[in-house]
């Protein structure tokens, strides 16, 4: 397995995906959720009218704020436990099972949805691809952006060469790597490569706390990814996208798209990945789900971009 290597099977949407264990249901697939209350929570709400799989169990961090009795009816395990009892895993923080019990649920053949990004380096995400190939174990790490309407649509109806733009207005300078990943994961997920060019450019207003950042990344299908992030008073989420008969423009924040100048009806309930990766598990290729591969080639173009933000800007 070559380091960086993306392959489209390497990639779940929320609008087709293979469905790789279609009508596996002959057994109940049983799913245990590890992470903060809230999140498991959340999770919970979203998977209870899933068929085909039983919720085993939890554990779970932080306090119970108000009393959900679907949260409290679920029983609570330590983590280790919980990853024997189940078929799959679903984490909400990576800290919590990395690297031991991440690497125990691999080895046996336990499922794994990993819904933030791992704070790992690429030669790490390669042993766990190798070890997610050995022991044919899916370990499929979630891409909020495929989640969203606007960004869900145009990764579906994306055709190159394309110029995708997102300007992002922050009140405060976000953290880079948490902001530069989704992105960045997102970009590869539409491309399936990584970036030939890389620019970077910032410009500081002396006497302000505002800064601007522009960040491009050029594709061989002559298609580009450009990320604005200007720090002022007030928060603003667009896109923009051109491509071949098309031109779309967004507001992440209402959710409000035009699609040539007219309003774009956007499908509303589309399933969001968790649904769509328990939907689709069992059989002999649900492992094919894994794109730890994708993700190695986000770590490492999010590593040459830092340099380069170091060496152009003062994002610090």
């Amino acid at each position: 397995m070559k380091l960086g290597i993306i392959t489209k099977r390497q990639i779940i949407h929320p609008i087709i995906v293979p469905l790789a264990g279609f009508l596996y249901f002959c057994r109940m697939m049983k799913v245990g959720f590890i992470g903060s209350v809230n999140s498991v929570a959340d999770h919970l709400h979203k998977v209870q009218a899933i068929s085909g799989i039983q919720v085993v169990g939890k554990s779970s961090v932080g306090m119970i704020g108000q009393a959900d009795n679907k949260f409290l009816s679920v029983p609570e395990f330590n983590r280790k436990e919980l990853i024997e009892k189940s078929d799959i895993i679903v984490v909400d923080h990576t800290p919590l099972v990395y690297p031991d019990l991440l690497i125990f649920a691999i080895k046996n053949n336990k499922h794994l949805f990993i819904s933030d990004f791992p704070d790992i380096s690429p030669a790490e995400t390669l042993e766990l691809s190798k070890l997610s190939e050995e022991a044919k174990t899916a370990v499929y790490i979630d891409n909020p952006l495929l989640n969203e309407p606007i960004t869900a649509w145009l990764f579906k109806n994306l055709r190159e060469p394309a110029y995708i733009s997102f300007f992002n207005a922050e009140i405060e300078p976000p953290g880079k790597k948490s902001f530069l990943l989704k992105f960045l994961f997102y970009a590869i997920s539409l491309f399936h490569e990584p970036a030939q060019k890389i620019r970077v450019s910032g410009i500081q207003h002396p006497g302000s706390p505002s800064s601007f950042i522009n960040i491009r990344l050029d594709y061989s299908s002559n298609s580009t990814f450009n990320l604005e992030l200007l720090i002022q008073p007030h928060e603003e989420k667009t896109i923009k996208a051109a491509f071949p008969g098309k031109f779309l423009s967004g507001d992440l924040i209402t959710g409000h798209a035009l699609l040539n100048n007219r309003n774009l009806s956007l499908e509303k309930n589309t399933k969001d990945s968790l649904n769509i990766f328990l939907s689709s598990s069992g059989g002999d290729t649900f492992y094919q789900l894994t794109n730890l591969n994708t993700y190695i080639s986000t770590l490492l173009t999010l590593n040459n971009l830092l340099g380069k933000i170091r060496m152009y800007t003062s994002w610090n």
